[in-house]
């Protein structure tokens, strides 16, 4: 499994139990704001060509023995490029002071699209030094959002999703999009903590998060 992919797990069960308001989602074939991301950076190029050869590794390995699945599910895991997450922090407010960044100052991550039945799990975020990270459930005409630290899951005030093409709810489909989101209020050291920001994604839809689920399918 992917470095994120951990996490998810745990928080996918939670979150799929959580009451939340669903929203419309909007779907724009060409999205002006996703130009830069379609072009990636310096550490974005070096996060695919690592993530190729692991993939060549792991495609030899399968190469050289059938019977190793295994190999073959991690290949699958490893596509950074077709994969991955730019996630912005515009604005950060406590009772101290408010800070404001532009959106060069975005973080990295692999980003996975698990579709359950006629449910798209779109998560990305990340499990060093703490926690933190989104999760969006896409149905037909629908979403929800959260946002979840090392303190809690964290409800969204605003949150705002464009897609570039309507989900058909069916594996290897290839999606883009951003969430525009603004939390709600989060109490850390009896100090309140607002933030908002972006994050910008594409990914493979896949009908499996986890090993046993590949070879179930497979």
């Amino acid at each position: 499994m992917n470095k994120t992919g951990i996490i998810f797990l745990v928080l996918l069960m939670s979150f799929l139990s959580f009451a939340q308001k669903k929203l419309s989602f909007s779907v724009v074939e060409t999205i002006p704001e996703m130009e830069s991301f379609y072009q990636l950076n310096r550490e974005e190029k070096n996060l695919d060509t690592l993530s190729k050869k692991k993939q060549k590794e792991y495609q030899e390995r399968f190469l050289e023995d059938k019977n190793d699945v295994k190999s073959e599910y991690f290949k699958e895991l490893e596509d950074f490029g077709n994969n991955r997450t730019r996630l912005i922090l515009l604005k950060f407010k406590n009772e101290k002071q408010e800070l404001h960044q532009d959106e060069d100052g975005f973080i990295p991550l692999y980003c996975n699209c698990d579709l359950q039945k006629d449910t798209l799990i779109i998560s990305s975020g990340w499990n060093y030094y703490g926690k933190f990270g989104f999760i969006i459930k896409v149905n037909k005409n629908s979403f929800q959002a959260v946002n979840y630290s090392d303190e809690d899951t964290i409800q969204l005030k605003k949150k705002d999703l464009v897609l570039n093409k309507q989900p058909n709810f069916r594996p290897n489909q290839q999606l883009s999009g951003i969430l525009n989101y603004e939390t709600e209020r989060e109490i850390v050291d009896k100090e309140e903590y607002y933030y908002s920001g972006k994050m910008y994604f594409t990914c493979i839809v896949k009908t499996y998060h986890s090993f046993e689920e590949y070879l179930k399918k497979h």
